[in-house]
């Protein structure tokens, strides 16, 4: 039966323009009665090399839908490794970003401390070299 829709065909069945759906249009639902046995033989074997060819052809076809599959699923898991390996780099860089500015802030509270300690040594310094402290 063809994969047309049942309201276009007619009472007994059959498909009001001629057409199987399939296969090329001249081999379409031919009357059998006016073949001579050997017109059927060369259709059926007509019939026989085109199913052949078409099977060939999904063959091929398949073959390279696998190829291709198998190429995007290595390359999805090749992209996937790399996201990961720049997560993991990201998370690094930035756990080492925090612990910069950390040891930063530590040491300009250090360089802070020394230098009220300069000034305070520099002034004792200074009143000392003047007289004022003994």
């Amino acid at each position: 039966m063809s994969h047309q829709p049942r309201s276009c065909l007619t009472e007994k069945g059959d498909s009001p323009n001629k057409s199987t759906g399939n296969g090329p249009p001249n081999l379409a639902h031919p009357n059998l009665d006016t073949f001579t046995p050997e017109e059927l033989l060369q259709q059926m074997k007509e019939l026989l090399t085109e199913n052949h060819q078409l099977k060939e052809a999904m063959k091929l076809n398949n073959q390279a839908m696998k190829g291709r599959f198998e190429e995007l699923s290595a390359w999805t898991e090749k992209q996937k490794e790399e996201r990961l390996f720049f997560e993991i780099q990201s998370k690094e860089a930035k756990e080492r970003l925090m612990a910069l500015s950390h040891e930063n802030e530590k040491l300009k509270e250090e360089l802070g401390k020394l230098k009220g300690k300069t000034e305070r040594s520099f002034e004792v310094s200074r009143l000392i070299s003047c007289g004022f402290i003994l």
